[in-house]
């Protein structure tokens, strides 16, 4: 099956529910697509740190950035059906492709979010500062 989002790109992830609007990219504003991939995931289960792969649609892409927004509600729900885990993190997209049996190739998130300095003034008609092309006003001020 061929993905529309490669899983060998790294990509910023977001939280859906730390998110004004979680259908819309949090830094160009475009629709976000969902799509089934696998993920890699570090648990905390009775004190022990524990991973596992799980593989669902609880991620929703961006076509024109390198974001992806996560659906906490249906990672919760996976992380639920162990009593014993007390918190989790997703690590990463799984890349099946080039995943083999000696190695699971893991695709990291990138850790830089973008985010406006709040010690700079963006004006309305300014671009945007998550480099879309856009002007503040039609992209992130909207959020």
């Amino acid at each position: 099956m061929t993905k529309q989002f490669d899983p060998a790109i790294r990509r910023r992830m977001y939280w859906a529910n730390t998110l004004k609007n979680p259908t819309t990219c949090p830094e160009c504003g475009a629709g976000l697509t969902t799509e089934l991939h696998a993920y890699a995931i570090a648990a905390q289960e009775r004190g022990e740190i524990t991973s596992f792969a799980t593989s669902n649609s609880g991620g929703h892409f961006c076509a024109s950035c390198p974001v992806v927004v996560l659906d906490n509600e249906v990672f919760n729900q996976i992380t639920q059906e162990s009593p014993d885990i007390s918190r989790f993190q997703v690590m990463g997209i799984i890349d099946v492709e080039h995943t083999t049996d000696d190695d699971i190739a893991i695709t990291e998130f990138l850790r830089d979010k973008v985010i406006a300095k709040s010690t700079d003034k963006v004006g309305r008609n300014d671009p945007c500062p998550c480099k879309s092309g856009k002007k503040y006003k039609k992209c992130c001020m909207q959020q």
